[in-house]
């Protein structure tokens, strides 16, 4: 099946601008994804960082050793973490750590980090404790209001992920901020730096959290407008196009085909030459 010159010129240019528009989605989606990305990374981070130096480490180092010293006299495998958060069993463990909870320590820690979780736009503020033997991130403190993980909770971790031997190693590295999209939580952002009691030592990680979930959605309908946006200018994009390309190259090249096609007849007598007002045709309108 042949196609003429006007039906291959607006196969081009429609083509074009798919390849165009498809690039410029893509670009957009990459470059808006990195921009909040690495707003809410940085402000998460400089947050916890804010929320550290103004704990009292003392306090911080009396909830630890309460809470450690509880979660110690538990048999191993009796303690459950929070995966069995619906596990009968599970409440029973952590109602063993009440008397945590009624400490002026835990009390006064966690006024402090709710008054500034509330001001902050973020989903939580907590402190987490990484015991190494027990391949534990326990919770101290945590100021979530919708459900929050009890003192002596704790999440089991993977030993063989790069970021868990990194924070084994060094300490004062903590949880550098991350995006992690997981079943359980969507899209959720964690970042966790060091707690330093006076002697320098890490204490336990002052934690943020903050839900991507709704942050993910408005990226989403900002990416569908510029969607919108960029189909509406392509089908513009395409008319303009053809209108041009039919004037100043199919137009000029059909004229100058048909006079050629005139010119002679089969035994190349000369019928007629119209070469001579090509000049004057092309600006018309056929």
């Amino acid at each position: 099946m042949k196609f003429s010159l006007r039906n291959k010129a607006i196969s081009f240019i429609i083509a074009m601008s798919l390849a165009f528009s498809l690039v410029a989605i893509i670009t957009c989606k990459n470059i808006i994804t990195r921009m909040v990305n690495d707003a809410y990374l940085t402000h998460s981070t400089e947050l916890a960082n804010t929320v550290t130096v103004t704990l009292d480490s003392e306090e911080v180092m009396t909830l630890r050793e309460a809470v450690m010293d509880i979660y110690m006299s538990v048999d191993e495998d009796k303690r459950l973490n929070t995966e069995n958060w619906e596990n009968p069993g599970y409440d029973d463990y952590t109602a063993l750590f009440d008397s945590v909870r009624e400490m002026p320590e835990f009390i006064h820690l966690m006024d402090q980090m709710k008054l500034i979780q509330n001001q902050n736009n973020v989903d939580c503020i907590y402190l987490n404790y990484f015991d190494v033997p027990s391949m534990a991130a326990i919770y101290l403190a945590d100021a979530d209001d919708d459900d929050p993980c009890p003192p002596g909770s704790f999440d089991q971790y993977d030993m063989d992920s790069e970021e868990t031997q990194n924070t084994v190693k060094d300490p004062t590295v903590g949880y550098p901020a991350y995006i992690n999209n997981s079943e359980m939580y969507g899209w959720l952002l964690t970042v966790g730096v060091p707690v330093y009691s006076s002697d320098n030592e890490v204490i336990c990680y002052l934690c943020v959290d903050v839900d991507m979930n709704q942050i993910r959605e408005d990226q989403m309908n900002i990416i569908l407008l510029f969607v919108g946006i960029l189909a509406v200018l392509s089908v513009l994009v395409c008319i303009i196009g053809y209108i041009l390309m039919n004037r100043f190259i199919v137009k000029p090249i059909k004229m100058l085909s048909g006079t050629a096609a005139n010119y002679c007849n089969s035994d190349n007598t000369i019928l007629r030459h119209d070469f001579s007002d090509l000049k004057r045709k092309k600006w018309k309108v056929i």
